[in-house]
């Protein structure tokens, strides 16, 4: 049959089987290349379903643990007994300061969250008579106490004694009515007594009153604190000192350029019990440059004072030519500083787990106590864990974090004793009992 074929006939056959096989390969490449996307495809909804259950997780141990210290604040279960125990404690510290007159009882009302009630708000109506130094002792008891409880209202009527002629006088007595409210949460923990927790933020209880009361509108009037600088002329950058004196020691001050022939230029004021502070201005085109400075006190009202001043700037020296130094080499990379503390949950198991993420690779760690990884070409191991902290020792050190931590930024460092310090105390310790 082969043979009948024409020569013509016989080349398009050729051509037809040559081209069989090639079609094959081709749609075995494109059959291969759909496969690999595909799979692609699936390999990248899986990790986005994993990033998913882990951002589950952390937001679920987050909210376990808001949910516990809410909890650990909130007033026992039992909201009948709650509240009187509560009412109990409002009434004996109003009396400790000598400023009770009235506390009308609870009233309560529901709290739900969707549509579920988790918990009863109590409101609280009170009546005092009270100074202004009574009523600021009471605040500071009242939001030292670790509890879900608030101030919705305050409400202050200055006192008047009638004098000559009918005439009204202030007395310094205040009549203070405040709405208070407290929750009493289904999650909260049983107690009966409420205890003042320790007030420590860098200052003592009397601070605050000695700061609070020199705002007392019944008080002595605010004395307005005065200026003093001086102008001055310069060949290079220009420090300038300025100053004031406030009568009212326990003012705060503050300075400010109101008006500057200039844009760039620096005043620096550490912290605001400073009375002294330094005007930085760079060198500029050889002229006469006017300033005016304003210092404003923090007392009842705030009081001004505004001066004027100079700096007058000349034409610079010649210059030395110097020798010019190679800089130095860069600093090597730390990783240290981009690896964040991310999160710290509690497994199924009851165990803490530490969550930690490299800002560079992304690379992540979940560990547990006792686990360690490799950073900077150190060994960092995970000593402890606690719902607030995480203790890692590195380097002979043990650093403790919290969350949003970064690895170059501890809260505290504690040296690990070495064996020949714990050697050498253990000697001594031996030779002062023998003595």
């Amino acid at each position: 049959m082969f043979e009948k074929l024409t020569s013509r006939e016989k080349k398009l056959v050729y051509a037809t089987a040559g081209l069989v096989p090639l079609a094959i390969v081709f749609a075995a490449i494109f059959w291969f290349i759909g496969q690999l996307e595909k799979k692609n495809s699936q390999i990248e909804t899986l990790l986005t379903s994993i990033q998913i259950e882990e951002d589950t997780a952390y937001d679920a141990a987050r909210a376990k643990r808001r949910r516990d210290f809410y909890g650990s604040i909130s007033l026992p279960p039992n909201s009948f007994d709650a509240g009187n125990d509560y009412q109990l404690w409002l009434k004996s510290t109003l009396i400790e300061l000598g400023m009770y007159e009235k506390v009308i009882p609870a009233s309560y009302t529901a709290i739900k969250y969707q549509n579920k009630q988790i918990g009863k708000g109590m409101n609280f109506n009170v009546e005092a008579r009270c100074d202004y130094n009574q009523l600021v002792k009471f605040l500071e008891k009242f939001n030292s106490v670790d509890l879900l409880h608030r101030i919705n209202l305050i409400k202050i009527t200055p006192e008047n004694d009638m004098g000559r002629n009918d005439k009204k006088i202030r007395n310094g007595r205040l009549a203070v009515t405040l709405k208070i409210q407290a929750l009493s949460l289904e999650i909260g923990e049983e107690r009966t007594e409420f205890t003042n927790a320790v007030f420590d933020l860098a200052r003592t209880s009397e601070d605050y009153e000695s700061a609070i009361l020199r705002r007392n509108i019944f008080g002595p009037a605010n004395n307005i604190p005065v200026l003093s600088v001086s102008s001055r002329s310069s060949t290079s950058d220009a420090t300038v000192s300025i100053s004031a004196r406030d009568a009212d020691e326990q003012d705060l001050l503050k300075f400010e350029i109101v008006e500057s022939a200039i844009e760039d230029f620096e005043l620096k004021q550490s912290r605001p019990e400073d009375r002294r502070v330094q005007l930085k201005v760079p060198y500029q085109e050889p002229g006469k440059y006017d300033f005016k400075v304003q210092v404003t006190d923090n007392g009842f009202p705030p009081k001004v004072s505004v001066k004027d001043f100079s700096v007058t700037f000349k034409e610079k020296p010649a210059p030395r030519v110097t020798k010019r130094e190679d800089p130095p080499p860069p600093a090597p990379f730390i990783r240290a500083q981009t690896t964040k503390i991310t999160g710290i949950v509690r497994l199924i198991t009851g165990d803490w787990q530490v969550w930690i993420i490299e800002g560079t690779t992304g690379e992540k760690f979940f560990l547990t106590e006792g686990e360690s990884f490799k950073l900077d070409k150190m060994d960092w191991m995970v000593s402890s864990i606690q719902f607030d902290r995480v203790d890692i020792q590195v380097d002979g050190k043990i650093l403790s974090f919290v969350e949003g931590d970064f690895l170059n930024q501890p809260r505290s460092k504690v040296s690990v004793p070495t064996e020949n310090t714990t050697s050498q105390s253990t000697k001594e310790s031996n030779s002062e009992t023998s003595t």
